[in-house]
């Protein structure tokens, strides 16, 4: 596994059975980035995404990716090799990611953790895995079944956003992997798609565009409500009133 500490990012996750990158290096946002973006519409009010209409980009009014990471903490054992990095964005004051590397097992578990700048403004933050698959099939885990994009879905549901119980898998004749999460039951597939109807996606603005076929910018535990300045909600797990943490694991 190689990390790039300047854009805050995974660039290399090596296959060594099959000698394949697993990350799509070139794809706008990396792999486990942090991503937030900031709407355009008004603060101190509960969202209004099922009234407002987004006939094009103007409600994304920012978007930023953290970077500019250090390293905190590194250990080795026989099991596993660890690193911790802690980032920089605007919007946060600690984004730190921990990746665990097991030795004999194609397996990386990583946990993110924020802790939040409080603001009444509507957001929401991403963490991004673009994989190195080309034309995949995507499957997902859901309450008593596997679904995938491409099946029957509720006339005038949401078709951007999908919820999953803990897994996605995508596979096509080369590859054939899986990226797993204990709290973060949202995924988007291939962009980030803006909050509000018809649900548009950033293509011709200075927001980068994820290239087709990525499981990402992917995962989002963001709310998008300003009940309270603080953000208090933003995962299932909290450790401290403005601690949010996401824990993920991915493996070929």
């Amino acid at each position: 596994m190689c990390f790039d500490l300047a854009r805050g990012r995974v660039t290399e996750l090596l296959d060594k059975t099959s000698g394949l990158n697993l990350v799509d290096a070139d794809a706008p946002f990396g792999f486990n980035q942090y991503v937030h973006d900031r709407y355009t519409s008004a603060p101190h009010f509960n969202h209004l995404s099922s009234r407002i209409q987004a006939t094009d980009l103007a409600l994304l009014g920012e978007r930023s990716a953290g970077g500019l990471a250090v390293v905190t903490r590194r250990s080795s054992n026989p099991v596993w090799d660890s690193v911790t990095v802690r980032l920089v964005d605007e919007r946060a004051d600690i984004v730190q990611s921990t990746l665990t590397l097991f030795r004999s097992v194609k397996r990386l578990d990583i946990t993110n953790r924020i802790y939040k700048v409080g603001t009444p403004e509507k957001e929401s933050v991403y963490f991004s895995f673009p994989f190195a698959v080309s034309d995949p099939s995507f499957h997902y885990e859901i309450t008593g079944g596997i679904d995938s994009p491409d099946a029957p879905r509720v006339p005038g549901s949401a078709d951007h956003m999908r919820a999953i119980r803990h897994w996605v898998g995508l596979e096509n004749d080369k590859v054939r992997l899986a990226w797993a999460t204990m709290e973060a039951p949202l995924v988007q597939f291939g962009n980030i798609h803006l909050p509000y109807l018809p649900f548009p996606r950033p293509s011709t603005t200075g927001s980068p565009t994820p290239r087709p076929y990525t499981l990402g910018p992917s995962t989002t535990s963001g709310t998008r409500t300003s009940l309270r300045g603080s953000k208090e909600r933003w995962s299932s797990t909290t450790r401290s009133p403005r601690e949010k943490t996401w824990r993920r694991q991915s493996w070929a």
